[in-house]
């Protein structure tokens, strides 16, 4: 999902599961293969958070018994780790 998708589905009243690292780190991705052959990207302390509100600097997120307010930057910079991963329910 794009940064305005998010912001859509917040501003519709659709909270948005988004994949980052940690507390909304930095990180580096990493290409895992399976022993099946199967390969995948991940990340040191991959995690998901709930965001459920943003501002014109950044993002309101649930992440387990926190909520916590992150700048923009820092939120794009850990949710493109594993490639912008997000999901949302209507």
């Amino acid at each position: 999902m794009t940064y305005y998708e998010i912001k859509q589905q917040i501003a519709s009243g659709n909270p948005v599961i988004a994949w980052v690292i940690g507390n909304v780190w930095n990180g580096s991705p990493v290409s895992y293969t399976s022993e099946s052959g199967n390969t995948t990207t991940v990340a040191r302390y991959e995690h998901t958070v709930i965001v459920i509100g943003y501002d014109a600097y950044g993002v309101t997120v649930v992440d387990g018994n926190m909520v916590y307010w992150r700048a923009k930057a820092n939120f794009l910079n850990s949710f493109s780790v594993l490639g912008n991963m997000a999901v949302y329910h209507p």
